[in-house]
């Protein structure tokens, strides 16, 4: 009877054990959760930062190249440079003087030149 009784103790403790084991285990996987969850909260927020800064240089991009184009046109308009049927600019070596077009120009200032510091 005796060995029964302390069986049964052994058992008792046994089983508290390994209560307190798992309470522990799920302590420190809630805590993992809750540290997942604020990293992934970050990366969202990061993410979603990006996505508009994205967008915004993307619509940036698209202004630019239509006032690029339309610079082009300009400058084609005036003869100072030749576009090609791609609607690029074709620099030749006779117009270097445009590479930089804020610089002089075999010291001149060449008119398209003078439009685009005029802009600014």
């Amino acid at each position: 009877m005796i060995s029964n009784r302390e069986s049964a103790r052994r058992s008792r403790m046994r089983r508290q054990k390994l209560i307190g084991d798992l309470i522990a285990e799920k302590a420190a996987l809630e805590g993992s959760i809750g540290e997942a969850n604020q990293k992934l909260s970050g990366a969202w927020g990061r993410y979603s930062a990006l996505k508009a800064e994205n967008e915004r240089l993307r619509a940036e991009k698209e202004r630019l190249a239509e006032y690029a184009a339309n610079l082009n046109e300009v400058l084609a308009t005036y003869g100072e440079i030749e576009v090609g049927g791609d609607g690029v600019p074709d620099f030749s070596a006779d117009q270097a003087g445009f590479q930089n077009p804020w610089s002089d120009y075999f010291g001149v200032r060449s008119s398209s030149a003078q439009l685009v510091t005029d802009c600014f």
